[in-house]
């Protein structure tokens, strides 16, 4: 039967009685918060329960998850996750942390306790044997003296002679085989043989720990006395004491992680919502739909995002409007322009052509040998240019044939124009030009001829004493005017007829000092004429030994005209993979706005002269693939020769 005690609260007491004797088992009752908590662990548990069992069941779903994860998840889902984990870790961390250390500080406190008791219980055995005087401490020292004792200072006690126990004031413990009767050897041979002072010891009883303490006591000579105080029933109430804060701090920490969940599913959304919108208008406006009707929240930063993305479609709007108009108007354009416009990969196939390409070459783009020869030298990513004879329709046209590349791409223009035209009118047109620039000069010396046939004339009609002289000084005059229209008429000849390069193997050194040696006596024009041609000027070189010859010396011819009585110099060298030919003289030089003129046909700086004489010389040395410099030296001119040597 049970009963409730009269002077303890909380504490009931199940009475039972046999034939002989009569047992009775107090227990603690429960108080309202430990019903609390403990119905609090019991929902821990079997939410903990469910949980793994779910786990288990779905974790072939769980693994793929995580391999997949974080990319499987939405934002707002990663979000709530990151933001739960930010407040959970921590307090976990921080609840182990609490638990252990309020678990040690209760072992603590109550192992000061135990010390303290078992102190004052062997102070109260001395005194009590003192008072009483008996022969032997185990005499008056029984378990009931031990059961008072332990009442006094709330611990149980045990006494021991040497390992031998002879009280106890909990005798049940050792009838359940909880506690031994005999002096545990490790505890023996500290205390009794090793003279310790103090001994705490672990023991173990079936699934149950706990400590016990042990102290030697001095009762009688000759034997050794060792008093124990179990520590097993305030063990238990460690347990359970740790057990309930456990339970209320796990409890505490459910309901802050359900919170934490909810706040940060609220507080993601409040981010995500905007961010989701954002997300589906962006996809809006990769689909070319600019018109996005994003709200915008009333947090001030996401506000800022929103309205700037808003602005950014419609600036993104306002742009592929402005691109697809000028896309629209440069594809009328390239359709609608004479030249053949081809777009070609890196690999040359064909990407793209215009209505004039498609005439030229057929819809299926079969390029003529000539381009395909073109294309074939053609080197990658390099600007070229050619002009091409091209039979078209049975007739023969010329197009210049340019390749460019096309900007932060692998692709090239291929452009073919039709200059038949053209080069018809700018042919007729230089002769025309020519033809005029043929009249003039013809007609300056054919003027002072006319006069002086004239004036023979009026002087043989008056029979002149003089004829014989005036007629030697007009013949003179009449042959001099008839060299300058032979001089004439050859420059041009040569400009005019200028023909293809024949390259052949020329000594390079050789030919400049053939042509040094021939100016050797400009000393008796009143010319210094030196030349320097360096060693290091190829003996071995690819040209046409004729032109070089004729573009040098009209360099020289120049120099020695525009120094009269001054220097001429004639250098040449070698420098990186060309040759430098050049001619500087001391005279005057060349206005410098004039500079840039004085490579142009029929253009002369002198009073006399067709103006034909640097003009042959630039052609020259272009055909050779060279180019011509000219430069004022301050005081002095020079121009300038670079032949490539491969």
């Amino acid at each position: 039967m049970w009963v409730n005690a009269a002077d303890t609260a909380g504490i009931s007491i199940y009475v039972r009685r046999s034939d002989n004797a009569l047992y009775a088992f107090p227990l603690q009752e429960p108080t309202g918060g430990q019903q609390v908590r403990q119905a609090g662990s019991v929902a821990i548990w079997a939410i903990a329960l469910v949980l793994l069992a779910m786990i288990i069941q779905s974790l072939p779903v769980i693994v793929s998850v995580l391999r997949r994860f974080p990319r499987s998840l939405d934002f707002r889902t990663r979000t709530s996750i990151y933001l739960t984990a930010v407040v959970i870790l921590p307090l976990i961390i921080f609840v182990i942390f609490v638990r252990a250390y309020l678990a040690n500080r209760l072992a603590a406190e109550y192992n000061d306790r135990a010390r303290t008791a078992l102190t004052a219980a062997e102070r109260v055995i001395e005194d009590y044997l003192a008072s009483t005087n008996p022969t032997r401490p185990e005499q008056i020292l029984d378990d009931d003296v031990l059961s008072w004792l332990s009442l006094v200072i709330g611990h149980d006690l045990h006494l021991y002679r040497n390992e031998q126990l002879i009280a106890s004031s909990r005798r049940d413990l050792f009838a359940a085989h909880v506690d031994s009767e005999r002096l545990p050897g490790d505890v023996y041979s500290a205390i009794v043989l090793g003279g310790a002072q103090l001994r705490q010891s672990q023991r173990t009883s079936g699934s149950s720990r706990f400590i016990e303490i042990y102290s030697p006591i001095a009762l009688a000579p000759g034997s050794s006395y060792t008093l124990a105080l179990p520590f097993i029933v305030q063990a238990r109430q460690i347990e359970a004491q740790v057990n309930d804060l456990a339970t209320t701090i796990y409890m505490l920490l459910v309901f802050i992680v359900l919170g934490s969940i909810v706040v940060a599913y609220r507080a993601a959304r409040t981010v995500t919502r905007p961010v989701q919108a954002l997300v589906g208008g962006a996809r809006d406006v990769a689909r070319g739909k600019f018109d996005v009707d994003v709200t915008v929240p009333s947090d001030p930063d996401l506000g800022l995002l929103v309205t700037t993305f808003r602005d950014m479609a419609q600036s993104i709007r306002r742009q592929q409007n402005d691109l697809r108009h000028e896309r629209d108007r440069l594809q009328t354009l390239l359709e609608n322009i004479n030249a053949a416009v081809v777009v070609l990969d890196g690999e040359m196939r064909v990407g793209a052509t215009n209505l004039a390409a498609r005439k030229l070459f057929g819809d299926d783009v079969e390029f003529h040998p000539e381009v395909r020869d073109f294309l074939a030298g053609h080197r990658q990513r390099r600007a070229e240019s050619a002009e091409l004879e091209l039979n078209v329709d049975g007739n023969i046209r010329t197009f210049r044939v340019s390749i460019v590349p096309l900007p932060d791409s692998d692709e090239e223009m291929l452009i073919a124009e039709d200059v038949t035209e053209i080069l018809r009118s700018n042919r007729l047109e230089a002769w025309g030009e020519m033809a005029r620039q043929v009249a003039h000069e013809i007609k300056n010396p054919l003027t002072p001829i006319q006069l002086t046939a004239e004036h023979l004339r009026a002087v043989a009609e008056n029979n002149d004493p003089d004829l014989p002289d005036l007629v030697k000084s007009a013949v003179e005059n009449i042959l001099r005017q008839v060299v300058t229209l032979r001089e004439t008429s050859k420059e041009f000849s040569d400009y005019a007829s200028l023909r293809q390069v024949r390259k052949q193997p020329v000594d390079l050194r050789k030919l400049l000092e053939d042509i040094a040696a021939s100016y050797a006596s400009s000393r008796e024009r009143g010319v210094d004429f030196h030349a320097e041609i360096a060693p290091s000027t190829p003996a071995q070189f690819a040209g046409d030994a004729r032109m070089l010859r004729g573009a040098i010396a009209n360099l020289i011819e120049n120099a020695l005209q525009a120094a009269p009585r001054g220097k001429v110099r004639l250098g040449s060298q070698a420098v990186d993979s060309k040759v430098v030919v050049s001619v500087e003289d001391n005279g005057p030089g060349v206005p410098p706005e004039l500079l840039p003129r004085i490579f142009d046909p029929y253009f002369s700086t002198k009073s006399a002269g067709t103006g034909l004489g640097l003009a042959i010389a630039r052609k020259a040395i272009e055909e050779h693939g060279g180019s011509l410099h000219a430069e004022n030296l301050n005081p002095g001119f020079r121009v300038s020769i670079e032949l490539p040597m491969k």
